[in-house]
């Protein structure tokens, strides 16, 4: 499970699942309806906190369990107290298994592929391609993997409507302030703010592309070419001393 746990065993973490819904009950305000938690529901409150385990165990660790996992924006909506404690009186239902982050023996991803999978796609192309040019044809907007990814990043119409949501909400921060009327600016920035929500629905974004495959081409493309940056400096384990915590 990667060379930081050869120094010390592996500490797993766990939600202590009746405690998790009492106050997750309390926190939605005790109702939480009659209608029985939907599949959509379940994967993403559940994901959320697989999430928060994950983070829990590299920070407690120094390493990074699972370099792969993501919580796609789709289901960030579950991450509510009322979901939450519908999933837990589900898995109590059910007698479900308790809830485990997610880990991978799978390496890191490369720097130059994290680069391409964090940075706007025209920044990270203007960033690489001088000195890896084998890339370029990652950042096309007809490109298998990143392709509807290239086509939102890229779009002047979505760095518009960026500007414009950017603009009326500085507006009406400023007009706040004044004690000012600042409806007429939060209408603008409701407009556009929807017009830009309505045109990221037709696009992709970067959490639902297979990272792994994205890595697979990085070095493939860059395979027998001179990049000291194609893979990471080898990690060093730091070995807490007796007693620590």
């Amino acid at each position: 499970e990667g060379s930081a746990f050869a120094a010390e065993a592996y500490e797993h973490y766990a939600f202590h699942q009746p405690l998790l819904l009492e106050l997750m009950r309390a926190a939605a305000g005790g109702a939480l309806g009659q209608a029985p938690i939907s599949e959509r529901e379940a994967e993403g409150s559940q994901k959320y906190l697989q999430g928060l385990l994950w983070i829990l165990e590299m920070y407690h660790h120094g390493y990074c369990g699972d370099f792969y996992f993501t919580l796609e924006k789709s289901l960030h909506c579950f991450a509510s107290a009322s979901c939450i404690a519908k999933l837990m009186v589900s898995m109590q239902e059910n007698d479900s298994e308790p809830i485990v982050p997610p880990r991978s023996e799978l390496p890191p991803m490369r720097p130059l592929s994290c680069a391409i999978c964090i940075l706007p796609s025209q920044h990270a192309e203007r960033f690489l391609c001088p000195s890896a040019p084998a890339l370029k044809p990652m950042f096309a907007v007809d490109h298998p993997l990143l392709g509807s990814v290239n086509a939102m990043e890229q779009s002047s119409q979505l760095s518009e409507l960026k500007a414009k949501v950017a603009q009326f909400q500085a507006e009406m921060m400023r007009l706040r302030n004044q004690g000012s009327d600042d409806k007429h600016a939060k209408a603008m920035l409701t407009m556009y703010s929807q017009q830009m929500e309505e045109m990221k629905r037709g696009g992709s974004d970067i959490d639902v592309v297979p990272l792994w495959d994205v890595d697979e081409e990085v070095a493939q493309r860059c395979a027998g070419r001179p990049l000291p940056s194609l893979d990471f400096a080898p990690d060093m384990t730091i070995v807490r001393s007796t007693g620590s915590k």
